[in-house]
């Protein structure tokens, strides 16, 4: 790959057709709404930092890219090629920047290797505050669709209702950061620096930024095209009609709806109309590293200090070990409920998903947790599988693993009264 050359136009691009999203917002109720949404598709939104960078910091890649060079130089330069990333520089055309450190993690659906920029780096560092440190965790607080809701529509039309999912592809890199902010998304590799300038998976104001855009299609497939049921979380989209009523026409509408206002969608993951889709569960949990662990299932629940007994971790295992914890944990309190069934552990910790999907882990302690949900999986006849939630949408759990009970008797429509005591995980 060659050295780039800064002669282009520091300006915000997106693929979305924002004057045909524009126009198909017309009847938004909310029009400073359509003023945020079409004014940062245009020029790019912002990432909510507070503060400025008054000099330069650059941080050490993660072993998880230092140890994958093949892997993580094709990734980057795919992101040159599709326009998410600017470079390679020999020096960044930046007075003032902060250079965070590359990871790799695997797709929540595909499985396929995906570059992560560590914006929470450099940690415990009081001279210097990592970007998201720099970003106000209350204002990228977001509540967000629950499987429960989709329950409650099918139950309300009735049995063989048809559904419909929908993906959009490339999530958060639709969406441009303004070009003022460009510095503080950069990297380094191999001796060359690079900048984003999209969304990055990592950023914590991204999952509220990119939400915006599923609420727009969301209203416009409602008001506009008459969907009469669809909810979305993030990047995926569901629609349910009733038993009577074409399926058909929902799937025709949104891809009609997606490919007008050219947003890009993952058609391989593309569903329907059925009347099952893959999972027949799905369950979230969370851990707080110094607090507890907690799980949330179809109004069941579990919260929990920690075993005095856990093992001792190396930094890198411990957070994957934490979060693989309160899975085992529900397997093991519910997994009688699921014989027959596929069940989606949703989950906010990466490495924790690619654990659970590949079935193994290179920790011995986290095998033994492994070998435990396996076993329980054996046991009562289920399949499961994992998908990442972004920390700052897993409310429920996330409240749950600190206890805060107050917070979390507001955010799930229904929940029993009565909490579940979490058993040992096997040592």
């Amino acid at each position: 790959m060659g050295v780039a050359q800064e002669n282009f136009l520091r300006e915000a691009s997106t693929p979305i057709n924002v004057d045909k999203l524009e126009e198909e917002l017309s009847s938004h109720p909310d029009r400073n709404f359509v003023l945020y949404l079409c004014n940062g598709l245009r020029q790019g939104f912002d990432c909510l930092v507070q503060g400025d960078i008054s000099e330069s910091k650059e941080c050490k890649n993660n072993f998880s890219a230092r140890s994958q060079v093949k892997v993580v130089s094709e990734l980057i330069k795919n992101e040159c090629q599709k326009g998410f990333v600017h470079g390679p520089f020999q020096s960044l055309p930046f007075a003032n920047y902060r250079v965070s450190p590359l990871g790799v993690a695997e797709g929540k659906y595909s499985g396929k290797k995906r570059l992560i920029l560590d914006l929470s780096s450099p940690h415990d560092n009081d001279n210097f505050l990592s970007i998201n440190e720099m970003i106000d965790k209350e204002e990228c607080s977001m509540s967000y669709v629950k499987i429960d809701d989709a329950i409650r529509i099918i139950l309300k039309l009735g049995r063989n209702s048809t559904l419909c999912k929908y993906d959009i592809s490339d999530a958060f890199k639709i969406c441009p950061y303004l070009p003022s902010q460009w510095p503080l998304f950069c990297f380094k590799w191999q001796s060359f620096y690079y900048y984003y300038v999209r969304l990055t998976f990592g950023c914590r104001s991204s999952p509220k930024i990119f939400d915006t855009i599923s609420q727009a299609i969301c209203h416009i497939a409602e008001k506009n095209y008459k969907i009469k049921n669809i909810l979305h979380l993030l990047d995926d989209f569901l629609t349910i009609d009733h038993p009577s009523e074409d399926g058909e026409r929902s799937m025709a509408i949104m891809m009609t709806i997606f490919k007008r206002l050219n947003i890009p969608i993952a058609k391989h993951k593309t569903e329907g109309p059925v009347t099952c889709l893959d999972y027949d569960f799905e369950l979230y949990t969370d851990a707080a590293s110094t607090i507890g662990f907690g799980g949330y299932f179809q109004g069941k629940w579990f919260s929990s200090y920690w075993p005095v007994n856990l093992p001792t971790l190396t930094e890198n295992s411990s957070m994957a070990f934490l979060e693989l914890y309160p899975i085992v944990v529900a397997a093991l309190l519910w997994g009688h409920l699921w014989p027959c069934k596929k069940i989606l552990f949703w989950c906010d910790n990466e490495a924790t998903v690619a654990i659970v999907r590949k079935g193994r882990s290179k920790c011995l302690e986290i095998m033994k947790l492994m070998r435990q949900l396996t076993w329980c999986a054996a046991q009562f006849n289920f399949h499961f599988s994992a998908k990442h939630v972004p920390g700052h949408i897993n409310q429920i759990s996330d409240a749950l693993s600190r206890f805060q009970m107050t917070r979390f008797r507001k955010l799930p429509p229904r929940q029993s009264r009565t909490l579940i005591y979490a058993p040992v995980c096997q040592k």
